[in-house]
C-alpha cells in the first residue's frame, strides 16, 4: 500500500507517515517496493515473527498474556516455526 494511502487510513499526515514507514522498512518490520512513482509498503512476516518472539521470550517472560490480548492474538498468527530463530 502506498505511503499517502496508510497516511490517510491511520489519520496522520504523509510525511509523517512515509518517515515512519522508512524507519519500519529500515528494522524489517516491512518491506518496500518501488511501483512506477509510488512506494508500495508491506509487512515483512519473519520480520514481525522476530519481533513478537523476542517480546514474548524478554519482554513478557515467555508469557505473551502479560503483555494484552492483542499480543496474545498476534503471537498465535506469527508464532514461529520451531529453530526458525537461530
Amino acid at each position: 500500500m502506498p505511503a499517502g494511502e496508510i497516511a490517510e487510513r491511520v489519520g496522520i499526515g504523509p510525511t509523517n507517515m512515509s518517515f515512519h514507514l522508512k524507519e519500519l522498512d529500515r528494522a524489517g518490520l516491512l518491506r518496500a517496493t518501488r511501483d512506477g512513482r509510488y512506494v508500495r509498503y508491506a509487512v515483512d512476516v519473519e520480520g514481525m515473527r522476530k519481533l513478537l518472539t523476542y517480546l514474548t521470550e524478554d519482554c513478557c517472560e515467555g508469557r505473551p498474556e502479560l503483555c494484552g490480548a492483542a499480543f496474545v492474538a498476534a503471537a498465535k498468527v506469527c508464532r514461529p516455526k520451531k529453530g526458525a530463530l537461530k
